[in-house]
Parts: structure tokens; sequence; C-alpha cells
């Protein structure tokens, strides 16, 4: 016996809750009992019982039921077996209830939908979709449930031949009304981007509840069309249809595609009067919407305020760290957040590894390294090209790799994130040797991937690896392809290659908006030397003929404007851009008050900003670095405290732009304020901001504190520090710390000229001509020192000229020298003395000479001759403007009557009556 007691005579009935055994072997010995008392309608009684067990989520009693069951035969009625598979089918036992299935005898639509359904269930979608075409073979007519479960294998499958149909057999079964069939459908033609046939189907629904019109919102929101789903929430609410919390994460994640902060607020306010502010998934939802808004602040309130927190709650605030480059804050989560026993998933990792990566944080990377290989997976996919992305990012080639040979089957996307990382790193060789690796391992390489290598080669300025990798693409027949193509015509114009760049253009078939994007973009990109610059601005004016202008154009062609100071070609694509109706698109905007603040048309520059309909951190950070350019620090500073009163929070851009500006005007104090302030704000200081400090330090005249900052400082020094530190040296005519810097800066390039150039000079304003002599002389012989041309550029009428030191060229005459011999006696006479001691070996009559062939002196001469007396002129220079021709423009502003702007790489120049908006300090 297995029970104790007998049932009373009066309780036959054991499908009474009261009287239900305690466990199913204790069920089956009651069962047989009864037997013996010959209780008639046993079985079916029995089978009652079963399904009680059955329901119940317990493994054991679900094992022991099953053995049972199958023992006494009761697994082949129809209800029973569809049951058992249904449980086998959760259990992910897909093998068994294949089985149970095939003894059913005459299997029917429960059974059908059951069996078809742990097929959908178990990832195994192309297989229930064809037993749904083996039910239809033997006469077993589907039902909704059926059709539902189908249609999910169809869209999971996007198998959109099958579903259209199954759409049929729908129709014909007349069940097209069914309410959950036709969201089953939505959901299907919304999977496989069939927006007409979603909307189809929607529209020939007689009604439409909650349900369907979220599932209609999910589709439009899972395809990123924002604009879309925020009208058709409006329909809905005006239909009187209550959403649900469902349809208020898919209005969120469509106010998060568009940026649309005020409708993502609004729908905040919504929700919480709906009752659900509590829900964890809505929760999750405005912290995405508020950080791809641009509120980080708003998106870590949420995350406080959450009552609970499940592990998606964790991975959208560190994601959103990662967004914002708040990356302290992001491993302080991902540190917490497992102290409160949530165990990270892959996403979550993804997202830290992103913000060490923007962060450059090796340190950090290698300990959320270590914490994946504790967590068992390093060797993820998707885990492990983060991984790679990380070291790649901080130049830890050896690390990269390393952690790219133990990936198991690494993708395209790993296999493109290591190659790119070589390529970047000017390790041509090696990056087209893995290319050729990965296709033996045979994984493609397409177009995605070339058009990457070759942005690669381009950002390292390496032609020789973009000619190989140009190379592969005629030998994979990829060249003819416009994406590829444009990467072409990029690459060789950004390393310099013109001719090449405009072949390949010239060849294209279809030369489309794209192409000539590629070809301004890739001249635009040599502002350093700013050496093509009048080539695309000539490109523009040839593309406007054929082909519409987008922003991406007017963006790069506003740039050139901005570094060859030419206001009157600007002042002309301004006019046209806004005839081409993208007068006041955010980003087109932003780059045309750089354009005017980089001339030094503050006035232009203000009307832009003030009649743009929002500022974002670009136009904040734009007006801030034209402002600190200008020496108008007090403006800029007082910009930066609107910005965070107005909720904008600032990032790397930003404290480079406010350090710039306190390096201008000596604010030593303040940049200390402001690089301590940057850690309050979740940024770490990355290399570009201890650069910026040192030439603060340097500038106010602490060379020592400044010295001592760069060799203490966490990161690995670079030569852009180094390098201020020398220029301070010289101007302070401190020859020890000067030599210091100068044999740091040899070991980290010996073939660059300009710490040569820096060092002769400060040897020869001590007195030291013999060692500037003979570092001089080292100079010219060391192999590659090549001083870098200086050249200036200034716009008269619509034409930009260019002027090189010493040059003759067809855009001088005797007039532009006799200028310059006239303003050399008149500065004399009114007290000007030149720096003959930046020349060294030659007779003072030789220096002075030299100085005055500099080119922003031919420059100003040629502008002088050739407008009108009182007119402004605007010169551009590639390098810092020189000490003597600073001086000497002062002079002539004041000779000539003259307003003369002179926009060098540090700064805005105004000259006006004899004095400089810098106040002498460049």
């Amino acid at each position: 016996m297995y029970f104790a007691c007998r049932i009373p005579p009066q309780s036959t009935n054991l499908t009474e809750k009261t009287l239900l055994p305690t466990s199913f072997r204790e069920a089956y010995g009651q069962y047989k009992y009864l037997i013996e008392e010959e209780v008639s309608d046993l079985p079916s009684k029995f089978q009652n019982i079963v399904e009680q067990y059955l329901l119940c989520k317990d493994l054991e009693t679900h094992a022991e039921a099953y053995c049972i069951v199958c023992g006494i035969g009761l697994d082949l009625y129809n209800y029973i077996g569809s049951q058992l598979i249904t449980i086998l089918s959760e259990y992910g036992n897909v093998l068994e209830a294949t089985r149970l299935f095939y003894r059913l005898h005459d299997p029917d639509a429960f059974a059908w939908g059951a069996f078809i359904s742990g097929y959908t269930s178990n990832g195994q979608e192309n297989l229930a979709i064809n037993l749904y075409y083996q039910m239809i073979q033997t006469n077993v007519e589907p039902n909704s449930h059926i059709f539902r479960v189908v249609l999910k294998a169809c869209a999971n499958a996007l198998a959109l031949l099958d579903g259209w149909e199954i759409h049929s057999h729908i129709i014909f079964s007349d069940r097209d009304s069914n309410i959950f069939v036709c969201s089953a459908l939505l959901d299907m033609y919304m999977k496989c981007h069939r927006l007409e046939d979603a909307r189809g189907v929607f529209e020939d629904m007689p009604e439409h509840d909650s349900v369907t019109w979220s599932t209609l919102l999910a589709g439009y929101a899972s395809q990123d069309l924002g604009h879309e789903v925020l009208d058709l929430f409006c329909q809905m609410k005006k239909g009187g249809i209550s959403p649900t919390p469902v349809t208020f994460i898919s209005v969120l994640k469509a106010c998060s595609s568009i940026s649309s902060l005020e409708e993502g607020q609004i729908t905040h306010s919504s929700l919480i009067e709906h009752g659900y502010e509590d829900n964890i998934y809505l929760g999750n939802s405005l912290i995405d919407m508020y950080s791809k808004c641009g509120l980080f602040e708003h998106a870590q309130i949420v995350f406080n305020r959450l009552h609970v927190r499940d592990v998606g709650s964790w991975n959208a605030m560190i994601g959103s760290c990662a967004l914002h480059g708040r990356l302290d804050e992001g491993i302080y989560l991902f540190e917490k957040m497992q102290d409160e026993g949530v165990k990270p998933m892959i996403i979550t990792y993804v997202n830290v590894l992103k913000a060490i990566a923007d962060g450059a944080a090796l340190d950090v990377g290698r300990t959320v390294h270590s914490s994946a290989i504790m967590d068992g997976i390093e060797s993820d996919v998707f885990v492990g090209s983060m991984l790679v992305h990380v070291y790649v990012h901080c130049g830890s080639l050896e690390e990269a790799y390393a952690i790219f040979n133990n990936i198991p089957s690494p993708n395209a996307v790993t296999w493109g994130t290591i190659i790119c990382g070589y390529a970047e790193h000017g390790l041509g060789t090696e990056a087209l040797l893995l290319s050729k690796k990965m296709q033996e391992n045979g994984v493609e390489i397409d177009q995605g991937l070339l058009v990457a290598v070759l942005k690669a080669s381009e950002s390292s300025s390496c032609l020789t690896q973009g000619q190989s990798f140009h190379a592969l693409a005629v030998e994979w027949d990829m060249q003819h392809d416009e994406l590829v193509g444009n990467a072409l015509i990029s690459m060789y114009a950004t390393c310099g290659n013109l001719d090449d760049a405009i072949n390949l253009f010239n060849k294209r078939p279809h030369r489309s908006t794209m192409a000539w994007n590629a070809l301004i973009s890739g001249l635009a990109s040599q502002s350093p030397d700013y050496v093509h610059g009048r080539e695309a601005l000539t490109a523009f004016w040839q593309m406007i003929q054929v082909v519409q202008p987008n922003e991406i154009t007017y963006m790069s062609i506003l740039k050139v404007c901005s570094n060859l100071c030419a206001l009157n070609q600007g002042n002309m694509i301004h006019a046209h851009l806004i005839e081409g109706g993208l007068r006041w698109e955010l980003k087109v905007g932003n780059a045309l008050i750089a354009m005017y603040l980089k001339c030094g048309n503050l006035e232009y520059a203000s009307c832009v900003a003030n009649t743009l309909p929002s500022w974002d951190i670009v136009t904040f950070n734009t007006v801030i670095e034209g402002f600190g350019r200008s020496g108008l620090v007090k403006q800029a500073l007082h910009l930066f405290d609107e910005m965070l009163r107005n909720n904008i929070e600032p990032n790397d851009s930003t404290f480079i732009s406010i350090l710039s500006a306190c390096s201008h005007d000596g604010l030593v104090e303040k940049g200390h304020e402001f690089f301590e302030l940057m850690k309050l704000h979740g940024i770490g200081p990355k290399i570009d901001h201890y650069d910026l400090m040192v030439d603060l330090i340097g500038r106010a005249g602490y060379l020592n504190e400044a010295e001592d900052f760069l060799e203490t400082m966490p990161l690995t020094t670079d030569f852009v520090g180094w390098m201020a530190m020398l220029t301070h040296c010289n101007r302070l005519v401190n020859v020890d710390i000067g030599r210091r810097s100068f044999s740091v800066l040899v070991k980290m390039d010996p073939s660059n000229a300009s710490s040569y150039v820096l060092m002769s000079n400060l040897y020869a304003d001590a007195g030291m001509l013999e060692d500037a002599e003979k570092l001089d002389n080292i100079r010219k012989s060391t192999n590659g020192a090549i001083k870098k041309p200086g050249k200036a550029f200034i716009e008269i009428g619509n034409k930009v000229h260019e002027f090189s030191v010493g040059c003759r060229g067809q855009d001088l005459s005797g007039p532009v020298y006799a200028k310059l011999q006239e303003l050399r006696s008149q500065l004399k006479q009114n007290g000007y003395k030149p720096h003959i001691n930046m020349a060294q070996g030659r007779s003072s009559k030789e220096e002075e000479s030299m100085l005055w062939e500099h080119c922003e002196k031919i420059a100003i001469a040629f502008g002088l001759i050739n407008t009108a007396e009182g007119s402004t002129l605007r010169v551009s220079k590639n390098l810092r403007v020189c000490s003597d021709c600073h001086d000497a423009t002062k002079a002539i502003s004041k000779v000539e009557k003259r307003e003369i702007f002179i926009v060098d790489t540090y700064r805005v120049h105004h000259f006006v009556g004899g004095q400089c908006s810098c106040q002498d300090c460049y």
C-alpha cells in the first residue's frame, strides 16, 4: 500500500482539492485501491488528478508523474500527452517530447499545438514550421493557438514566405478577426520588416485593443521609426485606448531613437498618471531615454528611485555611463551590482568595457578583464571583441592579440577590430596578414570591413598601407562598390595623394553626393597644413552644379573656410545652405558658428547661435572654444556656468575648451579648479587635458611645477606635453629645463624638426650661439628632421591666396616686395625692433631680411596693396605665429590703420591700433 489509511467511501471524487494526495505516487496507490473497490468511471477521474499534478511547477513531481503515467498508458490520451509534451519542452527535452508525440494514436489540434510550440520555444523555428505543414497534411484543422505559435516561429526565423502562406490559411479558416491571431500576424510582419503588410492587418481588424496597438508600436519602434511611433501613439490615445506598460516601453524607445527629450518627459509624466511609476521595465526604459537624450543626471535620478533593480536596470545605467564618458561612475556601478548579488551579464561587460575603451583606462580594463575570466566569459565572442577593442584603443596590441587568439570562433566584428587596430597603429603588413588569415578561416571580408581598414589607414596617414588594401579590394573585386570606392578616394586625399584621389573620383561612373563628400572631406582633413584647402573649395563649387550637397558636405567645407580664414567664401556657403533648406540643422549650425568664430566675426557667430532652436553640448563646446581662442575668457567661463544651469552635462571636449581658455588668460588656479571638477562630473582626465595643464602652468612661468606635473601624471606622457614645456622654456629662456625637455622629445621622435628649432632658438636667445648653430647643423644632418614649412593664406575677394616663407610665386610681384620694404622702413621709424636672434650664423642684415620673408608678413603686404584702405585683413597660418611677426603686425595695424586678424593653430589674434587681443600671451 502507498498510503496509510483508506479513503472514506463517501469521498470517491479524486478531483476535490481537499482530498488531493500528498504525492503522485500516493495518488497512484489510491487509483489501484479504487480499482479493487470497482469504483465506476475511474480512468477519467484519475485523468483529472493527473492534470492537476502536471500543472504544478515542481521538477520532482513532474518526473514521478511522467514515469507512472507512461507506465500505465495514460500518455496515449491526447490531453495528458499534450501536457507532458509541453512539460518536456519547457525543460528543453524536445527529443523526448517528439517520441511521446509520435506515440499518440490520433493527435488532435491540442496535441499538435503543444508539439509545434515546443519546437518554437526551443529555438527550432524552421522545424516548427515544417511540423505545421505536416499537420495540415493529416487534415487536422489548426486552431487559433496553433496559428499564433507558428506565426511566432515565422517571426523569429524571418520566414516571410511561410508567413504569407499561413496568413492565407488564417483567412481561409475565418480566424483573421481573432485579436490574438491578428496580434501574432502584426508581430510577424513587423519582424520581417513588412510595415505595409502589418499596417494592412491592423487596419482590417474589426477592433483594436491595447494589445494590438502595443504590438504595432513595438514593431515601428524596433525599426527606429520614432516619429511614426509617436504619431501612432497619439492616434491610440484619441481612440480612447489606455496604454499599457508595453506601450510606454515602445514610446520611450521611440523618444530615445530620435532624441526627443520633450516627448520623453511628457511620456514620463503620462506613465506616472497611469500608476506605472514603480514598473521596473519602464524604469529601465526611462534611464535609457534620458541617457540618449543627453540628460545623464535625470537617468541617474530614475535609477536611484527604483525600489527594485534587476540586471536590466544596472545594464541601462552602466550603458548610460559609457555613453556619457562617465568611466569612474560606470566602474563603481559595475562593482556595486556585484556587491548586491547581481551577476553581470554579457551586455554588462560590453557596456563597461566600452566606457573603459573610450576613457583609454588600460589598468581598469585589465581589472575588468580579470573579472570576466572569473565569470568564465572571457572567450565569449562579444566580451572578447570588446576586450580586444579596449586593448587596441589603449595601444596594447600584444594583449589585444592574446585575447583575440583566446576566442574560439571570432566573428567578422572581432576580426575587424584587431585588423583595424593594427592598421590604426601603422602596422599595415600585420593588418594585411590578418586579413588573409581571416579569409583562410572562412570569415569573408565584406565591404564594411574593407571600408573600416581603409579608414584606419586614413587615420594613421599610412599611404603604403592604404595602397595595399586597395590592391586587396581589386583582388576581391570590391573596388567598384560605392562605399569602398568612396573610402578609397577619402583615404588617398587624406594621405596627401591628391592625384590618385582625383583619378579614382573621375573614374566613378556615377558621382553621387557621397563620392563628392569623400573627396571634399579628404581634402579638408589636411587641416594641420591646410595643404589642399583651396582644392576643396574648388571641388565644392563644382559639386553644387551637378548634385545637391548634404549636411556632411557643408560641415566639411565650412571646416576648410575656418582653417583658411576664408570669411567671404564662408558667407557664400552660408547663403547657399540657406537656399538648400539646411540652415537650422544643428550640426551645420555648429559648423557655421565655429567658422565665424575662427574668422574673428563674433557678430555673425552670435547671430547664428541665437537663431538656433536649441543648443546641444557641441554648440556650447564650440562657442566656449571660440571665445577662448579670441581672448574672451570671461565670456567662456560664464557660458560654462550657463551650460550647467541648463542641465547640459559637460564632456571631455568641454574641459579641453575651458582649460584652453584658462591657459590663454593665464588663469592657473581656475584651471586647477576645472581639472578637479572633471572628476566630480565622472570624467577621467585624458592626455589632452594633462597637456593643457602643462601649457597652463608653464605659460604662467611655473616651469619646475610644469615639469613635475609631466613626470608624475598617471598617463604616459606624449610629444605635445613636452613640446609645450620646451616652448615655455624658450619664451622664458630657461636652458636647463629646456635641455631636459629637448632630450625627452628627441627620444620620442628624433625626426621631428620642431623640437630642434625650438631648442636652437632657446640657445640663441640665451646667447649660446655656438650651441644653437651646432644643433641647427645636427637637425639638417638628421635623416628626416626637416623643418615644417610655414604657410599663410589670405582671401582677397572670393579667391584664397597661399604664401610660403621667402616665396616669389605668381601671386607676388615687385609691388609686394616694395610694400614690404616700405613697411620695414615705416616700422623702424615707429620703434619696431626685429628679433634678429631668431636666426643663427648670419649677419644682422641677413637675419633681418629673412624675417621680412616670413609668410604672414608677405600675406599682409599682399592684402594691403590689393584691398581698399581701412578694410579688414584676415590671414591664416598653419603654424604658431612667431614673436617677430606678432610684434611687426601690431605695428602694421597702427601705421596702416587697419584691423588685422591672424588665425594660427593656437588662437585668434586681433590686431588694432598697435595692440593685440592676446595681450602678448601667445
